[in-house]
């Protein structure tokens, strides 16, 4: 669950978790290819998404 979240939160893309295999999505085909477009991602996503791309200045 802990992966999932990481996605639904925006820390990690959906297809990095995929191919890492730390998320694995099961079911029918047509399901499976249209997981991203249906999922509901969370409000935060997109701003976490740039916390991660940005880099932390050292203290």
């Amino acid at each position: 669950m802990h992966d999932l979240y990481c996605v639904y939160i925006g820390r990690v893309p959906l297809a990095a978790a995929i191919r890492d295999e730390r998320v694995r999505l099961t079911g029918t085909t047509p399901m499976v290819n249209g997981f991203h477009r249906w999922m509901l991602w969370s409000s935060f996503a997109a701003a976490s998404r740039v916390s991660v791309a940005r880099p932390v200045p050292a203290p």
